[in-house]
């Protein structure tokens, strides 16, 4: 990953200050995150993770920031059910020499700015698709139809018409089968695309089995990105490691499961420290982490060690208490 620049003038950018703070931390982070072509991974668990890394609730925080920066400053894109940003006018703010391979997917191209605000030109280019789709290569250009229309109109000027001027003149209602020629070529052209309805019958909503499978995707890419991030290595992931990840699920839910992995390799334990934060004690601790995560304390061994020293100071009252009961009932 190449070492990127930022300008003193980034921050003083009216639209940045505006944004909020959160926000100008996140630009910042998605210019050091991107390829050497503005792109980036954009995944909630993955990039709060990486970005809001204290934030108990960093997916909304990340999910606002981003609201904030769009569309002006990054662009938010999918592909294959996976989530992209591309940042806007990314020549700009960097130069990059002999730019490297892309690491992630381009985005679609957006729409012409010349139609994306009207909204007669949009539907008129789509109409076109639509007539080049269902017979391509059998229509002319613009121009041709253009000229053909100027020679009809001028035949139809020239030509005698027959007696009575009735048949073919201009002006003359259609004839029946003209009219329902007419009428079943404007439905067909409202007829949805085909592949539509085909399409539609295709989404089928998420199965347990791959509700799991992706709620352990998200834990895997909240974990290895938080141990990346302190030990500048990659974690090891095996069969072993997958069974936990999936037991992991079981004991904290999808929801909760990938932020506590996350939360839990900035854990400065000694125990698990000493371990090198493995998935191992993840999972042991699963209900003690979750606890610790949802109110935003780290319980440490001098915390440990004072709890254990009041109850101590308890227990000796309460049997200094029992004992002088005991002496005033007997005197």
């Amino acid at each position: 990953m190449r070492i990127r620049t930022i300008k003193p003038e980034w921050l003083d950018d009216e639209r940045l200050i505006e944004a909020g703070s959160d926000a100008r931390v996140l630009s910042i982070a998605l210019i050091v995150l991107a390829d050497d072509y503005g792109r980036g991974r954009a995944g909630e668990f993955w990039l709060a993770g990486r970005v809001f890394p204290a934030h108990a609730k960093n997916r909304e925080t990340l999910a606002k920031s981003l609201g904030s920066l769009a569309p002006w400053f990054v662009r938010v894109y999918k592909v294959k059910k996976q989530r992209y940003y591309q940042i806007q006018n990314w020549e700009k703010h960097q130069k990059v020499d002999r730019p490297g391979k892309p690491r992630v997917p381009a985005p679609d191209p957006e729409p012409d700015p010349v139609t994306a605000g009207d909204p007669c030109a949009s539907s008129t280019h789509a109409k076109d698709r639509v007539t080049h789709a269902k017979d391509p290569g059998t229509h002319a250009t613009d121009q041709d139809q253009d000229q053909d229309q100027d020679q009809d109109r001028d035949h139809s000027d020239s030509a005698p018409l027959p007696r009575g001027g009735t048949v073919g003149s201009r002006g003359s209602p259609p004839s029946p089968a003209v009219a329902d020629g007419a009428r079943s070529g404007a439905a067909d052209t409202q007829q949805p695309l085909p592949g539509h309805e085909a399409k539609k019958k295709a989404k089928k909503k998420e199965t347990p089995a791959e509700r799991k499978r992706r709620a352990v995707r998200d834990i895997w890419g909240a974990y290895s990105a938080a141990f990346v991030r302190r030990y500048d290595a990659e974690p090891v992931r095996n069969a072993r490691v997958n069974t936990k990840l999936r037991n992991l699920v079981l004991a904290l839910g999808a929801d909760d499961a990938p932020q506590v992995a996350g939360w839990y390799v900035e854990h400065n334990s000694p125990r698990y420290v000493r371990g090198g934060h493995s998935i191992r004690d993840l999972l042991s601790d699963a209900e003690s982490l979750h606890a610790q995560w949802s109110s935003g304390r780290r319980i440490t061994r001098g915390d440990a060690r004072e709890a254990e020293f009041r109850d101590e100071q308890a227990a000796k009252a309460e049997r200094a208490r029992r004992i002088l009961a005991s002496a005033g009932g007997t005197a």
